[in-house]
Parts: C-alpha cells; sequence; structure tokens
C-alpha cells in the first residue's frame, strides 16, 4: 500500500535540520500506538543521553502537523508512523524501547495512571509490545480479549495485532488479528467486513472455538442468501470442529441454524433427523 504523500512530506521536511539524534528519537516515538507526554519524554531520556535540545525537540514533535491530539494521549497520523517505523534500523534497539515502554505502564500504572496511554491499560496494549519477544503469550493475552473486553476494546485489539502481524512479530497461522476484527465487525453489524476477516480465520483453520464460530457465522449467511451448498458446507465444518473440541453447547447451535435452514426448505426428514442427532449432543452434555 503506498503510503499518504502528504504525511511522509510532512515527515521528511520535519526531520530535515534537525539536531543529530533527532531522526532516531522521533522514530523512536513512533514505536508506541499512542503517545502521553510523560511517555514520550520518558523515552527521550532514555535513548537521547539528556542532549539539551530534547526539550524544544519534544514540543516541536508534539504540535508537528503529522501529530493528532486526543483525550489525554496523543498520536502520529497512520501514514507518518508507519514511514518512521519503517525507517527503524536495528532489532536490539527496537526491543529495547518495546521492554522501556512496558516499564513505564508498570510503573506509572501503580500511582500516576493518567501518565499511561489508553491502550496500554488494557491486556491488549501491553500484549502489542510483549509479541517483539513473547509472540506466544501476546497470542494468548490478544485471544482473551473478545471474552471479557467491550466492543471498542476489542476494536483497537485487533488493530494491534493486525499491526504486530504486519511487522511480522506474530506467526503467519496466529488467527488472533483477523478474529479479533471479524468480530468487532461483526457486533457493528458490519458483515461485509467481518465476513472478510472470519473467512481468512477459516482459511488458516484449527481446531479452535473462534474457528467454529466463524464457519458458523460464514455459513449461515451463506445459506440465507441461498448459497445452500457452501452454506450447509460450512455449517457441517462447524459441527465437526466443536466436536473435537467439545464444544457441545456450539454444536447444538449450528444445529438449530440447519434445521431452521432445512424447514425453510421444506426437507422436513433431513430436519427431523438433525433434530434427533441435537438432541443425542444434549443429552452427552448435560
Amino acid at each position: 500500500m503506498e503510503m499518504n504523500n502528504v504525511a511522509t512530506d510532512s515527515v521528511r521536511a520535519f526531520l530535515s535540520g534537525l539536531p543529530i539524534g533527532a531522526e532516531a528519537l522521533a522514530r523512536t516515538l513512533a514505536v508506541p500506538a499512542l503517545l502521553t507526554d510523560e511517555l514520550a519524554s520518558f523515552l527521550c531520556e532514555k535513548v537521547s543521553n539528556h542532549a539539551t535540545w530534547v526539550p524544544d525537540f519534544l514540543d516541536t514533535f508534539a504540535r508537528a502537523p503529522f501529530s493528532i491530539p486526543g483525550h489525554g494521549d496523543w498520536r502520529l497520523n497512520t501514514e507518518a508512523r508507519e514511514y518512521l517505523l519503517k525507517g527503524f534500523r536495528g532489532r536490539n534497539l527496537l526491543i529495547r524501547i518495546h521492554e522501556l515502554i512496558l516499564l513505564f505502564a508498570q510503573e506509572r500504572l501503580e500511582n500516576d495512571v493518567g501518565a499511561v496511554p489508553t491502550y496500554l491499560r488494557e491486556p491488549s496494549g501491553l500484549a502489542y509490545h510483549i509479541a517483539i519477544t513473547d509472540p506466544g503469550e501476546a497470542l494468548r493475552q490478544y485471544s482473551q480479549c473478545w471474552h471479557s473486553a467491550r466492543t471498542g476494546q476489542i476494536w483497537f485489539a485487533g488493530v494491534l495485532a493486525e499491526e504486530n502481524e504486519i511487522h511480522g512479530l506474530l506467526p503467519p497461522q496466529a488467527i488472533e488479528a483477523p478474529w479479533l476484527r471479524g468480530y468487532s465487525s461483526y457486533t457493528e453489524r458490519d458483515w461485509s467486513t467481518a465476513s472478510r476477516y472470519f473467512s481468512e480465520v477459516i482459511r488458516r483453520g484449527g481446531d479452535r472455538l473462534e474457528v467454529a464460530i466463524a464457519l458458523h457465522l460464514i455459513g449461515r449467511q451463506e445459506c440465507q442468501q441461498n448459497r445452500h451448498e457452501e452454506g450447509e458446507r460450512h455449517l457441517r465444518e462447524s459441527i465437526e470442529v466443536g466436536l473435537r473440541i467439545s464444544a457441545g453447547h456450539h454444536v447444538l447451535q449450528v444445529r438449530h441454524t440447519i434445521s431452521l435452514h432445512q424447514a425453510r426448505l421444506n426437507r422436513e426428514e433431513e430436519r427431523e433427523q438433525m433434530l434427533l442427532e441435537g438432541l443425542e449432543v444434549g443429552h452427552e452434555h448435560r
């Protein structure tokens, strides 16, 4: 995807003529998804060797055309941030910056929560910065978000997980990023976006409840669109995944969806058989 020329030109103009070392600071400040003045000062202090020009740099950076104020925190324009991150050099330094951000959050959450960007107050924000050193733990934290977080938090968790994935910090077959994006879109009734992400969850596969649910939702939609063969195939695949992971309640839900579809098509004999099989599953999972 080609970056917005206005945004990148604005960053280039800002970087030109900066003191030696200031460009590295600008790239450092692109690592957090959101910033507060306190976090920005903390990072600059840790990586700038206390250069005398840092306070003026920070003030100018926060007011630059590509910096966007928020409610208590601020962020960089998406294209500008991506441009700065793309030019980052040195994996060890990048790891250190992620670790410094986590350290800042850990220290300030106890007694100065207002200094901590809002995303770092949520498990998904911590997962975002853990991913570079422990992708397995990051995936575990991301996967918990859809069980407990609010819709807006699930959406942002998906954005963060997707960014981790784009930068190669999560395994390419992990389902967390497309699942979170799809689930948040589904709860917002944006089916066009949700179905695209759910289809990617299905493509990556695995014996996971998220995969079973994606198959169910895609299959149900296809049946409603009179794409009977595709829809029923996905619904039956959803049942198979549900049985393998012992998700009895999910299996019953899918069987109910299939029986309603069969009733709509006047396939009463198949419907009765589906309902009987559902009763058997229900008895097994009491």
